[in-house]
């Protein structure tokens, strides 16, 4: 499990206008993370008769995007009501005047564009993802993103991060391969860090401080360790139990079941340390597909990663920046939604020089 703080010093932004000429300049990234491991990364244990319980440590922040997807499928499609009818909101350039275009309207179009052909099924579900995350209010620099090579996902959903912390959290896998039920209680679990003896929140503490965000709370029911989980015979099952944050100064932390049977230890080293990186990156500055009269998402997709951009800032790792590169945006005016793309460009070619993206397709909305 790694906990990962960052520290942004960007040396360089570049800004242009007219999306037909984008330029790019090279900008420098230092970073600075607290990097938190625990070993072993796992740890399995028999605790009954064909009964083995597997402790894991989890970053909180990565449960993001087990949680959005989950609450965006509906029969594994994007036809879930909750996102189908809501609204997103953008300004333009042109008089600041704020504009509404409900994400079914906004689908409607991104489903047109994968079945003419312009773009993949991979890309037209990014683009997906992305406005959901701005009607919600997540904007992301891509930054993130590039480092950690896959696409940032918002908190959401992730009933985990509760008054904007994340607490700490543990996955517990139960195989039962008996023939006989068995019991796991949540009030047998201890956590022991340093001198302080942690006990895993209940359902009832994330209804009293998740109160207002009914998704979060799904997914507390969905995925929380009940008071007693019970597990029926050659039955496996997966849940989360979580603890306030823990003091990763502490060398040690244990887990401990602890019931009338006895004691079973789950014992992990926290191995923490700084790392500073500092890497290169490159900056496109645009402003928009045609003109700077509308409100941009651009998806960046390199080699390994797709890349979402809210804004007129591209960045890319100096690896990436060697291969091709393709850049896909769509941008809403007062009356269109429009698509352009550029595929196949070399980033350290186009420095200072335009990158033409272009229309493929456009049409036209009622505001």
């Amino acid at each position: 499990m790694k906990h990962n703080i960052r520290r942004l010093s960007i040396l360089m932004i570049v800004s242009a206008l007219g999306f037909s000429c984008v330029t790019s300049k090279q900008i420098k990234v230092e970073q600075i993370y607290q990097s938190v491991t625990f070993l072993p990364g796992q740890i399995e244990q028999k605790v009954a008769t064909d009964v083995k319980l597997t402790i894991i440590p989890v970053e909180g922040k990565t449960l993001n995007k087990e949680f959005f997807l989950a609450s965006i499928r509906d029969g594994g499609s994007f036809e879930n009501e909750i996102f189908r009818t809501k609204t997103l909101y953008y300004t333009t350039a042109k008089n600041s005047k704020r504009f509404g275009i409900t994400l079914e309207r906004l689908f409607d179009f991104i489903e047109n564009l994968e079945k003419k052909g312009f773009i993949t099924e991979n890309i037209a579900t990014q683009f997906k993802i992305n406005f959901i995350n701005y009607s919600n209010g997540f904007v992301s620099d891509g930054i993130e993103s590039l480092k950690n090579n896959e696409p940032e996902y918002p908190d959401t959903y992730n009933p985990f991060r509760v008054n904007r912390t994340y607490l700490s959290v543990f996955k517990i896998v139960v195989d039962n391969t008996s023939n006989n039920i068995h019991h796991v209680k949540l009030s047998d679990i201890q956590v022991l860090n340093g001198f302080n003896q942690l006990i895993p929140l209940q359902n009832s503490y994330f209804e009293n401080n998740l109160e207002g965000f009914s998704e979060k709370l799904k997914n507390i029911y969905r995925l929380n360790l009940p008071n007693d989980l019970i597990v029926t015979p050659n039955q496996k099952v997966i849940k989360y139990f979580a603890i306030p944050a823990i003091n990763t100064n502490d060398s040690i932390l244990t887990v401990k079941i602890v019931n009338e049977k006895g004691i079973i230890d789950y014992p992990f080293i926290i191995r923490s340390k700084s790392i500073n990186f500092e890497y290169q990156l490159y900056s496109i500055a645009s402003n928009c597909l045609s003109c700077y009269r509308s409100q941009k998402f651009y998806i960046v997709q390199t080699s390994n990663n797709l890349t979402s951009i809210f804004g007129d800032n591209f960045y890319f790792k100096d690896d990436d920046a060697k291969n091709s590169v393709n850049l896909y945006g769509i941008s809403l005016s007062n009356n269109s939604i429009e698509f352009g793309k550029v595929v196949n460009f070399n980033i350290p070619r186009f420095q200072n020089k335009p990158i033409n993206l272009g229309y493929t397709y456009s049409e036209s909305v009622e505001n």
